[in-house]
C-alpha cells in the first residue's frame, strides 16, 4: 500500500511538474505598442524628455523611440527638441517658474501624442523647530521630528513632496494632524485640500539613531512644489508597487498606473524645489 501511494505521488509530482513547465514556455501574445512619453521639468532646469513604446512580457527593455517629432511650446517660446541617445530628447531652454508647457510628439505610424504641465512656484519652508527625542521605536531606538511651516494659498489648488537631502525614511503621524489624515500613502507627498488657513504646520518625524543627521553637516530639508499631475501618479505610483503584495488569506491587487499623456502612456509633468538648511537646528 504503502509503494502504491509514493508511487501515485511520483506521478502527481511529474505531472504538476510538466504543467508547469508547459506554461512556461507557452508562447505569449504580442501586444500592441503604444507611444510612451515621460517628463519631468524642474525650474530652472533644460528641457528633456524621454519617449519609447510599449514592452511586450517577452522584451526585456521597451523599444526606444529615436525619430520623433517632439514640440514643447510655452506662451513666450516654441521648442523642437533633438534626440540626444536611448530615446532621450532635449534642447538648450531653460524651464521658467509658472509657466505652462505644451508638448506633442509625432512617432510614425501612430497618433500623436499630447500633454501639458505648468511649473509651479517654489514655496518657502519657514519655523523649522528640531526634536531630538520625540519619542522610542518599537526596539527602543530614537525617533527625532522636525516642526516646520509653510505658506498656503486657499484660492489655489496645491501640491508638496518633502524629503531630506540624506538617506533617511521620514513619516507622519496622521492620526494628529488633520491635513494628512486625509491623505493616501506615501505622506510626504501631500495636498493643501484641507487646509483652512494661509499657513500650514506640520510635523514629520525618522530615526536618527545612525547618526545620518548632523545638525554641524550639509544637510536640508527638501520641498518640492509638485503639479497635480505629479502627485497623481505618485499616489498611485505607491499602490501600483504595493500592490503586488500579499499576505495569508489575501489577494494580488492591481492597480493602474496615472497618465495624463493623450493618445499613450506616461507622465509629463514639473515641480520647482526649495531647500532649507539643517546646519543650525
Amino acid at each position: 500500500m504503502r509503494s502504491a501511494f509514493s508511487l501515485l505521488t511520483f506521478f502527481l509530482v511529474l505531472f504538476l511538474s510538466s504543467s508547469c513547465h508547459n506554461l512556461v514556455e507557452e508562447d505569449l501574445p504580442d501586444i500592441t505598442k503604444t507611444p510612451v512619453l515621460n517628463g519631468v521639468l524642474i525650474a530652472d532646469s533644460l528641457l528633456k524628455v524621454h519617449v519609447s513604446l510599449t514592452a511586450s512580457m517577452g522584451d526585456s527593455i521597451p523599444s526606444l523611440v529615436s525619430n520623433a517629432l517632439v514640440i514643447i511650446k510655452s506662451d513666450i517660446k516654441t521648442d523642437t527638441l533633438r534626440h540626444i541617445k536611448n530615446g532621450w530628447y532635449g534642447c538648450s531652454t531653460t524651464i521658467i517658474l509658472g509657466k505652462t508647457y505644451n508638448c506633442t510628439v509625432d512617432v510614425p505610424g501612430y497618433k500623436q501624442l499630447s500633454a501639458v504641465t505648468t511649473v509651479p512656484y517654489f514655496t518657502l519652508v519657514n519655523d523649522l523647530k528640531f526634536n531630538e527625542i520625540a519619542g522610542k521605536g518599537d526596539y527602543n531606538e530614537n525617533i527625532s521630528s522636525f516642526e516646520f511651516s509653510i505658506p498656503n494659498d486657499t484660492t489655489k489648488e496645491l501640491y508638496w513632496e518633502i524629503r531630506f537631502t540624506f538617506d533617511n525614511y521620514i513619516f507622519f503621524k496622521a492620526e494628529q494632524d488633520s491635513v494628512m489624515i486625509s491623505e493616501a500613502q506615501p505622506l510626504n507627498l501631500f495636498s493643501n485640500k484641507k487646509m483652512k488657513k494661509d499657513e500650514y504646520r506640520g510635523k514629520f518625524f525618522f530615526t536618527n539613531t545612525d547618526g545620518r543627521y548632523n545638525s554641524k553637516g550639509n544637510s536640508f530639508i527638501v520641498l518640492r512644489s509638485v503639479d497635480a499631475s505629479y502627485y497623481k501618479y505618485q499616489k498611485q505610483l505607491y499602490l501600483y508597487n504595493t500592490g503586488g503584495y500579499t499576505g495569508l488569506g489575501s489577494s494580488t491587487q492591481t492597480y493602474p498606473l496615472y497618465t495624463n499623456v493623450t493618445n499613450g502612456y506616461g507622465i509629463f509633468t514639473s515641480y520647482s524645489v526649495f531647500y532649507k538648511s539643517l546646519k543650525y537646528y
